[in-house]
């Protein structure tokens, strides 16, 4: 397994916005500024230690954004990746669980996002962008069941 571009198939010619750990240690998920959102998987047998962390190899491309992707975040259980991005959409992305391989958009907006945070429990999303609203939605079904106003400029880290 190696971490290079040329190795992945991928332009390396694009750098990375974001990269996230999952919380399982088993993935590491990076954004670009051309749209797409890859993902790195560890070995079979990998683990992380203090001397080393596992191999990881490139797994696929999550390739759904039509412009610079500006943050990622796992769910606590590993299973979901959000992206955010400047083509004024959310989305979701199912790594794991009941509905691997599923892909939702939470929003396609004329604004850009640039953050997402999910919560603790993973049950909800917020996203930031530079509507000055961070909003918070249901993972479960995709709603934005809140709006939070207030800010006076850019919402671009939660």
């Amino acid at each position: 397994g190696h971490w290079g571009p040329e190795e992945s198939g991928f332009d390396k010619s694009f750098a990375a916005t974001c990269v996230a750990i999952t919380p399982d240690g088993k993935s590491i998920i990076s954004a670009t500024f051309d749209g797409n959102v890859f993902r790195w998987e560890a070995g079979h047998n990998s683990g992380w230690s203090a001397a080393a962390p596992p191999k990881f190899t490139y797994k696929d491309n999550m390739q759904e954004h039509e412009s610079r992707v500006w943050c990622v975040a796992v769910s606590p259980d590993s299973n979901v990746v959000a992206s955010c991005s400047n083509d004024g959409t959310v989305k979701l992305w199912h790594i794991g669980g009941a509905h691997k391989g599923k892909t939702v958009t939470l929003d396609q907006q004329r604004e850009w996002y640039s953050s997402v945070a999910f919560s603790m429990d993973g049950h909800w999303l917020a996203s930031g962008g530079n509507d000055q609203v961070i909003r918070l939605w249901s993972v479960a079904t995709g709603a934005c069941v809140k709006r939070l106003k207030g800010h006076n400029a850019d919402v671009r880290s939660l």
